[in-house]
Formats: structure tokens, C-alpha cells, sequence
């Protein structure tokens, strides 16, 4: 679950000659605009990276590589341990460090090629949807989600090679700072600590949040051929048309491209209108009365339940 993370604090002297003597292969380099001396090394098994900066000490990268060291996904009950791990390696506490951006995911074994199911996840919300080399992202200022082929990366991994993992599909959610702040408020304190990681209401919360991302994408369904039976009224016959309307122009993600096309010339087409027109849209495009079943879709949202279940059962 818990994957890549950043952090950072405040060392004292002693604390900092601690690092120094603690991790090994570190090494000065000056900064071109104020001519200070930062440090910069790695820890032993080269999976987290480690800055010293006057005071600061910052640290990041994947905190469940680092602890089990291959790719398998940090349990939550083994988050403290991960932590514990690195505060030896450094030789410093570090419950204290605040949390500058955080990395959670859910990786699990598909029927397909991972890339075939990119075709049935649309648009969310505010989200800018596009799909870069093999990866599909869902991007806004502080947010960002991932899904993409793990098995890929992991055949790339030279001490995997031989690896059997084949169609594993990761979706991986990354938050920064002003997101989880104001979406933990009630789970934290004024800053999100090292130490709230070990607490179950905010295990529990991350967790969520994760899910959260994935059931908000709208999910590409294809439309039934409409019927004129079951018709009781004109209600019953506008909702008929509309559903027939928006199968003609391609289906819901198209008809939203075209009304926030069009935004640049209607002033009365501001975000709030565009995206009260686009729920609704979507609304009817997945009506489970106006849709095919959809096998991609349907075991994405088993693997998906599954995975969360998984992780939830390790909050302790």
C-alpha cells in the first residue's frame, strides 16, 4: 500500500555528525546560488535517498523497496517497521519529520494485457486525463494517479528477469502536501507527522483515499440499443432519446468533449456548468438499465475490492 514517501526535519549537530558517520558513500556538493554545502548519500541498499542541508535532513523514495527489498507492497502493519528500519540506518528518530508527499498503491495480477483496460477509464472530475508511454495518468495540482504495467518494470529489473509475474497492474496514487492536509484535518494535527503513519483512523483514511481516486473515474460502458418499451410518459421518452442522442455522438465522453469545446465561446459555459452537465451525462451513460456488461470493467472492480480488503485487514 504504502509506497514512495517524502519527508523532512530539523538535526542538531550531534544528530547530523550521526547521519554522517551512520550512512555510507556521502558526499559534499556546493549549491550554486548561496554556496552552501549540502550532503547527499543513500541508504546501504540504495533505495532511499538522503539530503543534509544545514539543519534539514530530507529523505525520500520507495519506503517498501527499501524494507523488503524486491516489489512487494508494504502491508500497513509493516509500516512501522519500514520506519524503524531507516531510523537504524541513520541513527536517528524520525517520527517527528513531517510528510511532504506520499505514494500509495494497489498492485494486482489481471486476466488481460494491463494497457487494454486504459480504454474503459474516462474522465474524473477536475482530473487532466492522457495516457504518456505505457502509463495512464490522472493529473491535477496536487494529485496525481498512476496505472500502469508493474510486471514490465519488474522484467526490466535484472535480478527479476526470471520472474513469472506477468499482466500486474498497479494504480498508484501520489499526494502532496496541501491535499492530505486538508483531507486528513480530522485524523491529524496541524502537519502530517512520520508518527500519524502508525495510527490506524489515519491508516484507514489513506486507504480510503486510494479507493476514492479509482471510483471516481467514470468508467466507459457501451450503451444498450435503445427499446421503446417501458415508455409511461414523456419522462420516460426524453430519457429514451437522450440515451439514443448520446449513443449517435459517440457516447458520454465525446458529447462532454464537445460541450468543453464549445466553453471558449459561451461565456455561460463556465467549470461549475460544464461539470453539473458532465455528471449528468455520465449519470445516464451508466445507468446499469441503458449498458452492456462489461468483462474489463467488472473484473477491475472485483481485483480492486479485493486489494483494498487486503490492505485493511493490516491496519492494526
Amino acid at each position: 500500500m504504502l509506497d514512495s514517501i517524502n519527508a523532512q526535519g530539523l538535526i542538531n549537530e550531534q544528530e547530523k555528525e550521526q547521519v554522517r558517520r551512520a550512512v555510507k558513500y556521502i558526499r559534499g556538493e556546493v549549491l550554486v546560488d548561496t554556496g552552501e554545502v549540502r550532503y547527499i548519500a543513500k541508504t546501504s541498499n540504495n533505495k532511499m535517498s538522503i539530503k543534509v542541508n544545514g539543519n534539514k535532513l530530507s529523505f525520500h523514495g520507495s519506503l517498501s523497496q527499501y524494507y523488503n527489498e524486491d516489489y512487494t507492497s508494504l502491508l500497513w502493519n509493516e509500516v512501522p517497521l519500514a520506519i524503524r528500519k531507516l531510523e537504524i540506518d541513520l541513527g536517528i528518530d524520525l517520527s517527528n519529520f513531517q510528510i511532504t508527499q506520499i505514494d500509495l498503491e494497489g498492485t494486482f495480477k489481471v486476466s488481460d494485457n494491463p494497457a487494454s483496460y486504459y480504454e474503459f477509464l474516462g474522465v474524473t472530475g477536475y482530473f487532466k486525463r492522457f495516457i504518456l508511454g505505457t502509463t495512464l495518468y490522472y493529473t491535477t495540482k496536487n494529485r496525481k494517479i498512476m496505472i500502469y504495467d508493474k510486471s514490465k518494470k519488474i522484467k526490466e529489473d535484472s535480478l527479476y528477469k526470471k520472474s513469472i509475474a506477468r499482466n500486474l497492474l498497479r494504480i498508484e496514487t501520489r499526494f502532496s502536501k496541501p491535499f492530505f492536509i486538508r483531507r486528513l484535518k480530522r485524523v491529524i494535527e496541524s502537519e502530517f507527522l512520520i508518527s500519524d503513519l502508525y495510527k490506524p483512523n489515519v491508516q484507514k483514511s489513506l486507504l480510503n483515499l486510494w479507493l476514492e481516486g479509482y471510483d471516481k473515474i467514470n468508467k466507459i460502458k457501451n450503451l444498450k440499443t435503445i427499446q421503446m418499451d417501458g415508455i409511461h410518459g414523456l419522462k420516460d421518452l426524453k430519457k429514451k432519446l437522450m440515451v439514443r442522442g448520446i449513443q449517435s455522438l459517440g457516447g458520454s465522453e465525446e458529447v462532454i468533449g464537445m460541450i468543453k469545446r464549445s466553453a471558449n465561446n459561451d461565456s455561460k459555459l463556465n467549470s461549475k456548468v460544464i461539470y453539473r452537465i458532465s455528471q449528468g451525462l455520465l449519470s445516464i451513460g451508466n445507468d446499469d438499465i441503458n449498458v452492456i456488461p462489461n468483462r474489463h470493467l467488472e473484473e477491475l472492480d472485483w481485483r480492486i475490492l479485493c486489494t483494498y480488503f487486503k490492505y485493511y485487514e493490516s491496519i492494526k
